[in-house]
């Protein structure tokens, strides 16, 4: 499943789809050389993943990378577009002129990259292999040799961008390397101009880690295609991806991108990332806390944990993302910031107890991006998103009300103009808009993306997918996020330089962004600061003081699993800050490292902790958060039709019949598999035996068989998929009941 993937959320500006192409393609950013600096403009991110910022001085000092080739077949590329030689070499320096001679590392490699924070991460690896091996990565595209692409297929415009950079190559008569979403899900292209890839090189997302090999056969005028997927060693199921060990010339030193898995679980009709990513593989939990510790040791103080849904890792490899998270948790130093990437409401309902408790430590940001979409059932039943709108309210209530020290900021998407988006649908999705006022909102409007299902479907008419934009975006300017913070103290970790080249970029525990004056001893470091202005997308923050982390955090006091706990404070026991004062029963409270279990969350859902009246100048204050339904009854398929082999990948709601009995009985099955072993016999007698007295029998035989064995299982499965209609109806008429009281008293 895979959304419109996390927006620089502390500066992030509410985007329209109706902006410029040049707009967008500002928005894809070049990863650069030590030497240069680029700093990335906040109002132009393209994609609510892409969190990356430039910082100055990138270092370089990478340990070589073992390098191991492949054998794949090469063949030599044909002349193409206005490239000015026949010859099979590229324009390289004095060094290489000769057509027959190659050095390898001595060419310079411009290195573009669109998309998601996952993305990002990719090209850090190449870019890091490739120096590793003697390579330039420069960020001047007409010195460069090659060019190396990699691309989103998210949006249109991306793609195009991306088709627009290849004809630009051609027409320099660069050599050109392929890499991300689009040749991955699209290998050979199509027609027109920078659309035929099919003599063009290709490393696929999961064969990163062999750019080097296909950088020299390119260079030496022959074109690689690698799109394999890898497999866990010694069986067939998909890895997460290339090694995290590899080398990275990061973007921003001091922020490490982790991918934790790749692909979806889900297919939604709008997206053709599946067709990339492909199913779920993630990474094993000791390579990703393998990697946070080297990355700390090499000087990072934020790390971003991203993937396609990162709610969905390790449900392959029989892990979970709390199990992970505590984790990694317990590695970090009282100065390195977590931040945990998007997840689809499926897949955290869940986890909702125990991740609310994860928010609450110090060293992990109070954020997560939740995509809705739309508000409308109906709409999101289309868009096969696999929840309700009750489901995504319940999500936000929840974490809003029961995350220690000042609840959680919620980002989310919104696409506008979805084929089957009638105006009632779309006033649902500004209600919901109006009602939790999203300080980071992505606003996109709906693309038929080629070889997607809702590409199929008749489009509404441009001028009011325009104006549903436009009506968003005004809900999203209305409201001021950050105005009640003024006056107020944070701390926050600095980690960029912001676009007015006047101040650096710091975060507090909320995620939202903070501009503090540009001091060269601040980056890197904890601040208190009073804020004293607010504007819609940041605040800016007065230095009080330069924060001892070896002493103090970010947020509040260090948040323990627990054995068993209510979310909600009851008499007798204090939250302060996350950390439990005094358990109801006397008993001490566990250890951090102790046996995770569940939560009890059942009797206390819906009330919110009890804070205590001392509020810590480190903590930001609470926002009032408004009280929604805190349904979480959502029903559906899971997208292929089969509703019991994929069981395992849904809420607890998709697991069972109304009655909660099992789809299909264990006596069911066993029938139905003697019913399809006895047909498959008796048609193997009535084909063999040439005499009509035993053929006909056992013909009947065998279809009589073959009935009761479908029969018996598709009865349960109709009944099942009856249940779900009844109820997806039942939940669209409760939610069409509370939009119209809301209305009426909005009247």
């Amino acid at each position: 499943m895979h959304s419109l993937p996390d927006l620089d959320f502390g500066s992030v500006a509410a985007r329209s789809a109706t902006d410029t192409d040049s707009e967008k393609e500002s928005a894809a950013f070049h990863l650069l050389t030590p030497q240069v600096s680029h700093h990335h403009h906040d109002d132009q991110l393209d994609d609510i993943e892409d969190l990356s910022h430039a910082i100055d001085d990138i270092e370089q000092n990478h340990a070589r990378a073992s390098y191991r080739a492949v054998k794949v077949g090469v063949k030599k590329a044909p002349k193409r577009f206005g490239a000015s030689s026949s010859s099979s070499t590229s324009p390289l320096s004095a060094a290489s002129a000769s057509e027959d001679f190659f050095t390898p590392g001595k060419a310079a490699i411009f290195s573009k990259v669109a998309g998601c924070s996952h993305n990002v991460s990719d090209s850090e690896y190449m870019n890091g292999l490739l120096a590793s091996h003697g390579y330039t990565i420069t960020p001047d595209p007409a010195s460069a040799d090659l060019w190396l692409l990699n691309s989103c297929t998210v949006k249109n415009p991306s793609e195009q961008t991306f088709v627009n950079d290849i004809v630009r190559a051609h027409e320099l008569g660069k050599k050109v390397v392929l890499a991300g979403c689009v040749p991955q899900g699209q290998p050979r292209g199509g027609k027109g101009p920078g659309r035929d890839w099919s003599n063009l090189s290709v490393v696929g997302v999961q064969q990163i880690d062999q750019i080097v090999y296909v950088v020299e056969e390119t260079l030496k005028g022959h074109s690689v295609r690698l799109l394999d997927n890898k497999r866990v060693e010694g069986t067939k199921k998909k890895a997460g991806g290339a090694s995290l060990a590899l080398p990275k010339i990061r973007k921003n030193p001091l922020v490490e991108i982790i991918p934790i898995n790749t692909g979806c679980l889900n297919q939604c009709t709008y997206c053709k990332t599946k067709h990339a990513r492909g199913e779920l593989g993630s990474y094993p939990p000791d390579e990703i806390v393998a990697r946070v510790r080297q990355v700390i040791d090499e000087g990072v103080v934020e790390i971003w944990l991203t993937s396609e849904d990162t709610g969905t890792y390790g449900r392959d490899i029989g892990s979970s993302l709390p199990e992970l998270l505590w984790r990694i948790v317990d590695e970090l130093p009282t100065h390195v910031m977590l931040r945990v990437g998007m997840t689809n409401p499926p897949y955290i309902l869940e986890h909702l107890a125990e991740m609310a408790r994860i928010f609450g430590h110090p060293q992990v940001y109070s954020f997560l991006h939740v995509p809705i979409q739309a508000a409308s059932d109906r709409v999101l039943e289309d868009m096969r998103r696999q929840y309700t709108q009750a489901d995504f309210r319940h999500v936000v209530d929840f974490l809003r009300a029961n995350v220690p020290g000042g609840g959680v900021n919620i980002a989310t998407d919104i696409i506008c103009g979805f084929p089957t988006e009638s105006d009632d649908d779309f006033l649902d999705t500004l209600d919901l808009v109006r009602h939790y006022k999203f300080p980071s909102l992505h606003i996109s409007q709906f693309y038929p993306r080629p070889g997607t299902p809702a590409a199929r479907l008749p489009l509404l008419p441009s001028n009011v997918v325009k104006q549903r934009s436009r009506a968003m975006t005004q809900v999203f300017e209305s409201y001021q996020p950050y105005a009640e913070f003024v006056g107020t103290r944070h701390k926050v970790l600095v980690t960029d330089v912001a676009s007015d080249k006047r101040h650096f970029v710091a975060h507090n525990k909320l995620y939202y962004q903070v501009l503090v004056p540009m001091v060269e001893e601040y980056m890197g470091k904890m601040l208190e600061v009073e804020i004293v202005s607010a504007t819609k997308f940041s605040m800016v923050g007065q230095v009080i003081r330069v924060v001892d982390t070896s002493a103090a955090q970010v947020g509040v006091a260090p948040v323990r699993r627990l054995e068993s706990v209510a979310v909600a404070a009851e008499p007798g026991m204090t939250v302060d800050g996350g950390a439990l004062e005094k358990p109801v029963d006397g008993t001490e409270i566990p250890p951090h490292d102790s046996p995770r279990s569940s939560v009890a969350t059942s009797s206390t859902a819906e009330s919110p902790a009890t804070v205590s009246s001392s509020r810590d100048l480190s903590t930001p204050t609470q926002r009032p958060t408004n009280t929604a339904p805190n349904s979480n009854d959502g029903a559906g398929d899971d997208g292929d039709g089969d509703f019991n082999n994929n069981r395992d990948r849904l809420p607890s709601t998709f697991n069972s019949s109304a009655d909660n009995t099992p789809i299909v009985t264990p006596r069911e099955r066993q029938i139905a598999r003697f019913g399809l072993v006895a047909g498959i016999a008796a048609f193997g007698v009535a084909l063999m035996d040439d005499r009509l007295a035993v053929s006909l029998p056992a013909f009947a035989i065998g279809l009589g068989s073959l009935f009761v064995s479908i029969r018996t299982m598709s009865v349960p499965v109709a009944k099942f998929k009856s249940e779900l209609e009844d109820g997806a109806e039942e939940r669209r008429r409760k939610w069409q009941t509370e939009v119209m009281e809301r209305r009426a008293k909005s009247d």
